[in-house]
């Protein structure tokens, strides 16, 4: 009886630290609170701005478009909490969101692995012109590191959040994660089209338990001691 209670309690235990373990998804940008727009037909940018959603507290919006004007917004009506880029008709732009501190890069190199508990790059679409619209991350380590760049390029994308691994990024063995220096989101836009994007972030570590794995360890723990219970009586 003293073994069963002692394999019961550090189920329990174990099940109770993977849960509070379990890993936080790091937040590079929401798009929430601070409202820019930067707009126009050659070349522009927002210069670094303080942004407390996006990662340490900095975002840089700069746009370049052909033949005419293209408006790119964060946290406004009606897609307040979104990057939303509109392409005016016979307009083919790119839009080039950057992450790097107030333009001294990330302090400390960030790390997007969270010490290996996260795998992969999450991007949540609320809507897109599939086919016409083509996002790519770069993501460049400390000089100290080495100074290289990873680079993924996303074509074909449709509404919803996606996950990218972190090893699917080009260069990726030759680039440590763990010492990131600046993060760049390239937006490549065909006439006409329009991009809303909710949210960019990493994963979480998908083999922790989940909080329904949990609850069914629990019932079995339960169902083991009533079986022991009667068998004793």
């Amino acid at each position: 009886m003293n073994k069963f209670k002692t394999l019961s309690s550090g189920l329990l235990l174990a099940a109770v630290l993977g849960l509070s373990n379990q890993a936080q998804a790091l937040v590079i940008d929401t798009f929430d609170t601070t409202p820019m727009s930067v707009s126009g037909t050659v070349p522009a940018t927002s210069g670094q701005t303080i942004a407390p959603e996006a990662i340490q507290g900095y975002r840089q919006l700069d746009i370049v478009s052909t033949n005419g004007n293209v408006v790119i917004n964060t946290n406004t009506t009606p897609t307040f909490g979104a990057l939303s880029v509109s392409n005016a008709a016979d307009v083919i732009s790119q839009t080039s969101v950057l992450w790097n501190g107030n333009n001294t890069g990330l302090f400390g190199g960030v790390d997007l692995t969270d010490g290996g508990a996260s795998t992969a790059l999450l991007l949540a679409i609320t809507s897109i012109d599939q086919g016409n619209v083509t996002i790519t991350f770069k993501v460049r380590e400390k000089t100290s590191a080495g100074g290289e760049t990873a680079t993924l390029a996303l074509t074909g994308l449709g509404v919803g959040t996606q996950s990218f691994l972190f090893s699917s990024f080009a260069n990726f063995a030759a680039v440590d994660f763990t010492q990131v220096n600046k993060i760049e989101m390239i937006i490549d836009a065909g006439s006409a089209s329009d991009l809303t994007l909710d949210m960019v972030e990493t994963n979480q570590d998908i083999n922790l338990p989940e909080p329904s794995s949990l609850v069914l360890m629990g019932l079995g723990l339960a169902g083991l001691s009533f079986l022991r219970k009667r068998k004793a009586a």
